[in-house]
C-alpha cells in the first residue's frame, strides 16, 4: 500500500505509465512514473531488469550520448532488446564497473580446470612445504591474502576460491564436502602445486581441510588451525543459523543485482579493511562486489548433501605426530561467531588439538573469530613455526635466511 501511494505521488512527473518492482523478502522496493521520450514503448519499462536478471534500475532523466554507448557496448557483446537509453545504463553499469575493477584489480592468479567448473588459485613465495590457506564459509580467499604476502616472505603460499565464491566459476550442483575435496584434489593436480602441505584453514575451512587430510593424511605436513570449525560441534549447531543466512543471502543478491553492495562496501566493511595495503584494500573491495552465488550456500549445500559417512571428524592422532597449532579467539561477540557455538568453542577447539601428539593451542585474547582478518602477524607467526619444524629448523634460523 505504501509503495503504491508513494508512486501515486508521483504522478506529476510521469504520466505515460508506471510500474513497481518489490522483493519482499528482502524489504526492497522500486517505483517508477514514465515520461515516455526516446523508447515510447512498452518495452522501455520502468523499474527496468537486465537480461541477465542480477540489476534492476529505476531512472528519471536522458542519456544524450546512449547511441554512441551503445555501439560500444554491442560491440563488447551485449545485446540490446529496447531503444531506451535506459537499457544502455543498465549495460553499461555492469560493464564498466566490472571493467573499472578488472583494470585496477585483475583477478591475481589463475583458473584451473577441475572439471565441471574452474577454481582460482593464488600462489606467492618459493619453498617447501607448500602452505594452502582455506577460507571461512561463505567467504573468498581475498580475505586471507594479508596473512598469505606475509607468509610469502618465507615459503610458498597457495589460496584458493571455491566454486562460486571469489573469482571462480558457480557450481554446477550442490556441493557435498566431498565434492570440495575433489575439487582440491583436482586444483592441486591440474594446478601442479607441489606438496607436502601445510594447511592453514579459518573457521568453515577447517572442515575441507580435516576431510581433506582424511583422505590424504601423507600428504599433510603439519596445520594451523585459524578458529577453525570442528566437525561434530558444526554439523550439530550449523542448522540453526542457517535462517538468518538464508536472509542475509537474499539481502547480498538483491544489493548485488542492485549495486548497493559496490556503492556501500567503502562505508560498510569491518575495521580491519581499512587496515589493509591500498592494492590489497581495493582488491577486497573488487571482489565483494561481485555476486557470488554460494555465499551462503557454501555451507548449507554441505549440510544437506554431505552423507554421515563421509562426513569428518577431529579423530585424535588423525595428523600423527606432524607440528600442528590451534589458534582460537578470546574476544567473544564478534563477526561471524553465533551465541551457540561461542559456549562450546573452547572445548570443541580442544579438541583439534588432539589431532596431532606435537600441537599446542594459542588463544588470540584481543581478537574476534576473524582471527586472520584482525591478526595476521599472528597468523603468520604461528606458520612460521609450523614451516621451520616441517623443514627441520628453528625459527631464528628461517629469519636469518631471510635476511
Amino acid at each position: 500500500l505504501s509503495l503504491a501511494l508513494g508512486e501515486a505521488a508521483l504522478t506529476h512527473r510521469g504520466p505515460d505509465s508506471h510500474g513497481t518492482w518489490d522483493d519482499s523478502e528482502a524489504a526492497v522496493s522500486l517505483a517508477h512514473r514514465r515520461l515516455a521520450v526516446i523508447d515510447t514503448s512498452p518495452l522501455g519499462h520502468q523499474p527496468m531488469v537486465s537480461r541477465s536478471g542480477r540489476w534492476v534500475i529505476s531512472f528519471n532523466g536522458e542519456i544524450y550520448n546512449h547511441h554512441e554507448l551503445r555501439l560500444e557496448l554491442e560491440n563488447a557483446g551485449h545485446r540490446f532488446t529496447t531503444a531506451s537509453d535506459i537499457e544502455v545504463l543498465v549495460h553499461g553499469y555492469q560493464q564498466w564497473g566490472e571493467r573499472r575493477d578488472r583494470r585496477a584489480f585483475p583477478m591475481p592468479g589463475k583458473l584451473v580446470d577441475v572439471g565441471a567448473h574452474r577454481l582460482h588459485i593464488w600462489c606467492v613465495g618459493q619453498g617447501s612445504p607448500t602452505v594452502l590457506m582455506l577460507s571461512g564459509g561463505g567467504t573468498p580467499a581475498v580475505t586471507m591474502y594479508d596473512a598469505q604476502t606475509r607468509i610469502g616472505n618465507f615459503t610458498r603460499v597457495c589460496s584458493y576460491d571455491r566454486a562460486g565464491l571469489g573469482w571462480s566459476d558457480p557450481p554446477t550442483k550442490p556441493m557435498s564436502l566431498n565434492d570440495m575435496v575433489d575439487d582440491l584434489d583436482a586444483l592441486l593436480l591440474n594446478g601442479t602445486i607441489e606438496g607436502p602441505y601445510v594447511l592453514v584453514p579459518e573457521s568453515f575451512g577447517g572442515m575441507v581441510a580435516l576431510a581433506y587430510a582424511k583422505r590424504n593424511p601423507t600428504k599433510v605436513a603439519g596445520a594451523v588451525f585459524v578458529d577453525a570449525s570442528e566437525p561434530d560441534l558444526w554439523f550439530r549447531l550449523a542448522p540453526t543459523s542457517f535462517s538468518s543466512m538464508k536472509r542475509n543471502d537474499i539481502l547480498w543478491q538483491v544489493g548485488w543485482r542492485l549495486g548497493i553492495i559496490r556503492v556501500a562496501l567503502p562505508f560498510g566493511a569491518p575495521d580491519w579493511v581499512a587496515k589493509l595495503p591500498p592494492k590489497l584494500k581495493g582488491q577486497f573491495e573488487a571482489v565483494w562486489s561481485r555476486p557470488m552465488a554460494s555465499f551462503a550456500n557454501d555451507a548449507i549445500d554441505v549440510l544437506q548433501q554431505t552423507k554421515m559417512s563421509q562426513r569428518p571428524s577431529a579423530t585424535p592422532g588423525l595428523l600423527a605426530e606432524n607440528p600442528v597449532i590451534v589458534l582460537r579467539h578470546g574476544k567473544s561477540g564478534g563477526m561471524g561467531m553465533d551465541e551457540a557455538f561461542e559456549k562450546e568453542w573452547p572445548a570443541a577447539q580442544a579438541k583439534l588439538t588432539k589431532l596431532s601428539s606435537e600441537s599446542r593451542l594459542i588463544v588470540a585474547q584481543e581478537n574476534g573469530h576473524p582471527i586472520a582478518e584482525e591478526n595476521p602477524q599472528l597468523v603468520t607467526d604461528a606458520v612460521l613455526d609450523i614451516v621451520s619444524k616441517v623443514r627441520g629448523h628453528t625459527n631464528s634460523e628461517i629469519g636469518e635466511a631471510l635476511k
